[in-house]
């Protein structure tokens, strides 16, 4: 791995932990039952423009170092399973093609991703581990799924293509 890819994945791991501090936490039930927020984008990027190891490590770093600077709870390694499965999933459901994606691709990609993770997983954990009610964990994750989805779809589109555009205008230089 060069120099260039450590200082962008590096990027995606600071905005990511910057993200996450800023994201809404809504309590229910005794625990955090929702935080609403984007700072998966930057996870799932890592994993979309450099593979699915660049993605799950940026997951993992940014749950374990988010949680050091701002814990909202005991930590449970199976929710940092989750964050690095957010950046591993997406390029392995594109079977390793290249960005930028289509737009149906990515809605697939980051479907069934969100879906893994946050519709069956986080509820299945909250329940099982914090015994939060599952029904109400499982509402709640898919009505903020149904907002989130199209939210990620949208951003890490636009971000693709502007990272492609700056990418074509660094090789057109000459001497680059």
């Amino acid at each position: 791995m060069n120099t260039r890819k450590l200082v962008i994945l590096s990027a995606f791991l600071g905005t990511s932990v910057f993200l996450r501090l800023i994201s809404i936490h809504i309590p229910a039930v005794g625990v955090e039952l929702l935080r609403i927020g984007i700072a998966g984008i930057p996870i799932v990027l890592a994993g979309l423009m450099f593979g699915p190891v660049a993605g799950g490590i940026v997951g993992v770093l940014a749950d374990v170092l988010g949680f050091w600077i701002s814990p909202t709870g005991p930590f449970l390694p199976q929710f940092t399973i989750v964050s690095a499965l957010n950046g591993i999933l997406p390029p392995i459901l594109l079977l390793n093609r290249r960005p930028p994606f289509s737009l149906p691709a990515l809605i697939y990609s980051i479907t069934v991703t969100r879906v893994i993770t946050h519709v069956l997983l986080i509820p299945y954990f909250l329940s099982t581990i914090l015994k939060a009610p599952y029904n109400v964990t499982l509402t709640a994750q898919l009505l903020y799924q149904a907002v989130s989805i199209p939210v990620y779809v949208i951003v890490i589109k636009a971000l693709l293509l502007a990272f492609a555009q700056r990418a074509s205008r660094i090789a057109a230089v000459p001497g680059k």
